[in-house]
């Protein structure tokens, strides 16, 4: 941004302020070059000036109110910004019921602006009486809608031709807990068209079922003109009611180019669950599988995954992970033992808190994943306070700096009794019986015995 611009927003505030306009309800702040203008709901009601001021800045939120205004009113200041040419590129509604009339107008208006992205919070929808007719291509790319809300009767003015001018110019769809909106899966196949140019799409927390997926497959089928490749390249489907995972298989099989699964937090059917469905993209760098239910992963993961999340299943046990994996996530299972990291050389980050492990065993290679690693979890376990753990407790403190938890959350408990808990850390101050622990001997009692043998051999 010129310098001068950055001089005109204070300038045109003044000016608002000595002709009357009461501004308290804005304020503005700047961001590197960017500067946002965030406004209370019922700002829309006062001076044309102060909405010209505020929506000559990149990003304008009207936020806690009822955006409730006349058609007359809406059209001259659309109008007005219209030919103001104004820089407005984001525009956020949070917490707010907005009129039909104001979203008729703004539909309306949107092909004469520079509005690239519309992100509703927390908002209520309401009916349109008279729909929108623009007649030029949507400028917008972006759409973020979460914890929405529709009036029933604006769906239905919403026809299928607006319908398609909105949706499909969208790269980014973002629809996470909307009541009666919009979602990909409905047996009509309108809202289907805007995965044609969508590269993230995120449907999380609307109680989508496989049906709504085998919909989607089906949509893209029966286009009049085939579907090629999506280009697709990242898909939230957090929190839904999916539980078929091979009813997810053919969209995927259509997205090649997808980096990015999360399918967190569905009760997924593992006898379902295969590598060769999520290996069908081939580019599949991000997925997440955590809190699904899962009993096993090695069937799971296909070759390529970097960052993996695990956490929160069943898992006994992880093996052969993916040699390009960085990020492994484990946090919230039933290991007992630590994971075969030996083909993961490229490992960063790796959590193992709130497992089953009652010793960090094998310290050779404890230090050699702590060595590549940048980020260590492994506290929250049932540790036993016996000597099998002393050496790894030189190892964390060597690399303490990168064990996050260490050592607050690591206790241990005497496998002789249900005393209670000790601080691994402090382990060496014990004196444990190690054949209690199954280690053996200790060293008084070895030293003993010994003694004992050698006068024996004496006086025979």
């Amino acid at each position: 941004m010129k310098a001068w611009h950055t001089l005109l927003l204070p300038l045109l505030l003044w000016v608002g302020s000595e002709v009357g306009v009461v501004l308290t309800a804005c304020t503005t702040a700047k961001f590197d070059d960017t500067i946002r203008c965030k406004c209370t709901a019922d700002t829309l009601q006062q001076d044309l000036l102060t909405m010209q001021v505020c929506m000559n800045t990149h990003e304008v939120e009207f936020h806690d109110g009822f955006l409730y205004l006349q058609d007359e009113y809406l059209s001259k200041l659309f109008e007005v910004t219209g030919q103001l040419n104004l820089t407005m590129e984001r525009l956020s509604f949070t917490r707010v019921h907005i009129c039909g009339v104001l979203l008729s107008a703004l539909l309306n208006v949107l092909p004469e602006t520079k509005i690239r992205q519309l992100d509703f919070t927390e908002a209520k929808l309401l009916q349109m009486t008279q729909p929108p007719s623009p007649t030029q291509p949507s400028p917008v790319t972006t759409i973020s809608m979460e914890h929405v809300t529709f009036h029933p009767g604006l769906l239905q003015s919403l026809v299928p031709s607006l319908n398609i001018w909105l949706l499909s110019s969208l790269s980014h769809l973002t629809l996470r807990n909307v009541t009666r909106g919009l979602l990909v899966g409905s047996s009509d196949c309108v809202s289907t068209v805007m995965l044609v140019n969508m590269t993230k799409l995120d449907l999380s927390q609307n109680s989508l079922t496989d049906d709504s997926v085998v919909n989607v497959s089906r949509c893209l089928s029966s286009l009049t003109q085939p579907v090629g490749p999506l280009v697709l390249s990242a898909l939230r489907l957090s929190q839904n009611q999916l539980h078929m995972v091979q009813e997810l298989c053919p969209l995927l099989q259509m997205s090649p180019n997808l980096v990015e699964l999360d399918l967190s937090q569905n009760d997924l059917n593992y006898s379902a669950v295969n590598s060769s469905c999520f290996g069908s993209t081939g580019q599949l760098k991000r997925l997440n599988l955590s809190r699904t239910g899962i009993l096993a992963a090695e069937e799971v993961v296909p070759a390529g995954v970097e960052v993996l999340d695990l956490s929160g299943n069943q898992l006994q046990e992880f093996r052969n992970p993916p040699e390009e994996l960085k990020e492994l996530y484990l946090s919230d299972n039933q290991l007992s033992m630590l994971p075969d990291l030996v083909r993961a050389t490229r490992l960063e980050v790796l959590t193992l808190d709130r497992n089953q492990l009652t010793s960090l065993s094998g310290e050779a290679s404890l230090m050699m994943v702590l060595e590549r690693l940048s980020v260590l979890r492994a506290g929250g376990n049932p540790y036993t306070c016996g000597c099998e753990n002393r050496k790894a407790v030189l190892v964390l403190r060597m690399y303490a700096n990168k064990v996050q938890d260490w050592p607050e959350d690591f206790l241990c408990t005497d496998p002789r009794n249900n005393s209670a808990p000790h601080w691994l850390d402090d382990l060496e101050d014990f004196n444990y019986d190690e054949t209690s622990s199954g280690m053996g001997m200790s060293a008084d009692v070895l030293l003993s015995v010994l003694a004992a043998v050698a006068v024996t051999v004496m006086l025979g």
